[in-house]
């Protein structure tokens, strides 16, 4: 059977993996949302100079962005949902084992855990339903994003754009290949750190229903670009009152409202914190010689 460590690892992999994953998931949906809306923009009219009319004709064909995005949210959206669901459960699953490995009846919680982390991320599991106006209510929606195409093909059709100049910048910047593009950037509004989020959420919400109140800055390495504030941490234990403290500090990349059990060392960090008792906590700093919220120099 899998030890509390590794839990640990399986977590943080795959909660790294599942990022990666969407990230694919959202270009390639990126893709064919553009497809579909260039061939409903493919009939613009133009002049002798090759240079859009501003006609009721263009105007309707530019209307057609708004059927196309819906088609898209009905056609793409859903699948998108029940993956990144499945995901969550995922880890919850794992955060679970971690738990019964460490010792702790986390059955007794897992319940409780389970619907509390789904109800904040917009879903509620006694009913089975996506809630309105919630976190993945709000991440299926597309309408801002229409308007900004819209806008978009409107501001062309008033300028007198020319088709290949308007089709060229419009590409750019829907696909962008050297950053992230329109569908992209409305996801990552929502998704940015989604899964580690999410599992850090978790181990915080099985800690507190548990009365844990220590917990493992993990793992223990330092990548090229960790930052200061995790390199000083990882590998060291803490007790709930230290970790609370850091929300009242400032750093590079730290994420403004966002508690510290939640984002760790930030934008992007790939650090948790995973939580143990007090007996675990103190057999640990033993074996490692070390002492309870210590810092690491740098």
């Amino acid at each position: 059977m899998p030890t509390r460590t590794e839990y640990s690892r399986q977590r943080e992999q795959l909660a790294s993996e599942l990022e990666g994953q969407m990230n694919g998931r959202l270009r390639g949906m990126q893709r064919r949302l553009y497809s579909a809306l260039a061939d409903a923009l493919a009939g613009l009219a133009t002049d002798a100079g090759g240079r859009l009319l501003f006609n009721m004709s263009n105007i309707t064909a530019a209307d057609r962005v708004e059927a196309v995005m819906t088609a898209f949210q009905q056609r793409e959206n859903l699948p998108f949902l029940q993956w990144l669901f499945r995901g969550l459960l995922r880890l919850l699953g794992l955060n679970r084992a971690y738990f019964d490995a460490s010792g702790h009846n986390a059955g007794n919680v897992e319940e409780s855990v389970r619907l509390l982390m789904l109800r904040r991320y917009g879903y509620d599991a006694r009913r089975d339903r996506i809630i309105r106006g919630g976190y993945l209510s709000s991440l299926a929606g597309t309408e801002q994003m229409a308007l900004q195409v819209l806008r978009r093909v409107n501001d062309a059709l008033a300028a007198r754009q020319s088709l290949a100049a308007f089709r060229q910048s419009f590409r750019a910047d829907f696909l962008n290949p050297q950053g992230l593009g329109m569908l992209e950037r409305h996801y990552r509004t929502f998704t940015n750190d989604l899964f580690a989020e999410f599992d850090r959420g978790v181990q915080a919400e099985y800690s507190e229903q548990l009365g844990l109140g220590f917990a493992i800055y993990a793992p223990n390495s330092v990548m090229k670009a960790t930052r200061e504030f995790c390199e000083r941490r990882v590998g060291n234990i803490y007790d709930e009152a230290e970790i609370e403290k850091w929300n009242g500090q400032q750093w590079a990349g730290k994420i403004p409202g966002k508690p510290v059990q939640l984002q760790c060392g930030g934008y992007n960090c790939r650090h948790h914190l995973h939580y143990i008792g007090q007996d675990d906590a103190m057999r640990l700093l033993k074996a490692r010689g070390r002492e309870l919220n210590n810092y690491n120099p740098i």
